[in-house]
């Protein structure tokens, strides 16, 4: 086969591995491994200084996929080229790093091909890469988006940006000084969760949600179903001098019905009780928001069929519920949850 169409075949080979894997994963990035496939073509074959049966050859050329989400990319090539795999311990194991099989499970639990490349994992990975990169015109531009929207705001427009709940870190500075300056803008952060999602670790929120908490004068709304999502609306309209942030879950969530829970109107306290203990006073209190509160009233109901008194606090908003009146506090109990 002449070189230009063996060229050809290897570069359309990458395209329809990255095409078919999105699809059977039902998520996932094909356009950039689709229009880059050229470029790591011709880089991995005319540039680097790479020995795909020795991959930790210390004098190797480094490949940084710094556009983590087009990693598909990475291991097609990775694939293609046979890369071998070494351990933790840096011992090949006469295996390849990424078989097909992997990639026919592309972004699912336990798989050497995950959304996002993870150092220690893949041999030929050599940074682990998160969201979206950040550097080569691939970068996200949560900061530019937020410091628009406070621009807006100061313009006596009511504006709002949007984005995944992981990429907040980028816009911090900015969130900050739209609470310094007291502006009414909105920022809804999609995709929070407690537990894992197709992107992988990279896009796991965790100490996103405390960060955001602890910015003065900034309200932070963290809803569990779609009555909550409205009541917090509401509430965020009313505001004048403050901005808000209204954190909205990756998975679907069950919408509670309330006319046996309470209503969600009162999500405008920041705390309030769901579900009491039948009887007597509650013999303990469970307080959550989010994606965890639906598991909660679950518990619940499992405490209550055994016998078991507990209560059920919603706490969409600590930073509301820190500043009600005294009085108040006594309603849903002074007890703070030990993390969410």
């Amino acid at each position: 086969m002449p070189t230009d169409k063996m060229a050809q075949l290897a570069i359309n080979t990458i395209r329809t591995l990255s095409m078919d894997a999105v699809q059977a994963a039902k998520s996932g990035h094909p356009g950039t491994p689709m229009a880059l496939a050229p470029l790591v073509y011709t880089i991995w074959n005319r540039i680097l200084r790479f020995d795909p049966q020795d991959p930790i050859w210390p004098n190797r050329d480094r490949f940084v996929l710094s556009n983590g989400h087009a990693s598909m990319l990475l291991w097609s090539i990775l694939h293609l080229t046979g890369v071998q795999a070494v351990n933790a311990d840096y011992e090949k194991l006469g295996q390849p790093a990424v078989t097909l099989d992997d990639i026919r499970r592309f972004r699912q639990l336990g798989s050497k091909a995950p959304g996002h490349p993870e150092y220690h994992w893949v041999s030929g990975v050599e940074t682990t890469t998160g969201p979206l990169g950040k550097n080569m015109h691939f970068g996200i531009r949560e900061h530019a988006m937020c410091a628009i929207v406070n621009g807006m705001s100061l313009s006596k427009l009511r504006p709002f940006g949007a984005t995944f709940f992981i990429f907040s870190d980028y816009p911090r500075p900015a969130i900050r000084l739209s609470a310094f300056m007291e502006l009414p803008t909105l920022l809804v952060f999609t995709h929070d969760a407690m537990g894992d999602g197709e992107d992988g670790p990279t896009h796991q929120p965790i100490e996103q949600l405390a960060s955001l908490r602890a910015i003065p004068g900034l309200v932070l709304f963290r809803p569990e179903d779609a009555n909550e999502v409205v009541e917090a609306y509401q509430y965020i309209m009313q505001l004048r001098h403050k901005p808000a942030v209204l954190v909205l879950s990756r998975q679907p969530l069950p919408t509670l019905d309330r006319h046996k829970y309470a209503p969600a109107f009162e999500v405008a306290r920041g705390a309030y009780i769901l579900a009491d203990a039948p009887d007597k006073g509650p013999a303990l209190i469970l307080i959550a928001s989010g994606s965890e509160l639906s598991l909660v009233v679950q518990a619940h109901e499992l405490l209550v069929a055994e016998g078991i008194r507990p209560r059920v606090v919603s706490m969409p908003s600590w930073d509301i519920f820190e500043h009600r009146p005294r009085p108040d506090h006594q309603q849903p109990h002074r007890c703070r949850p030990s993390r969410w």
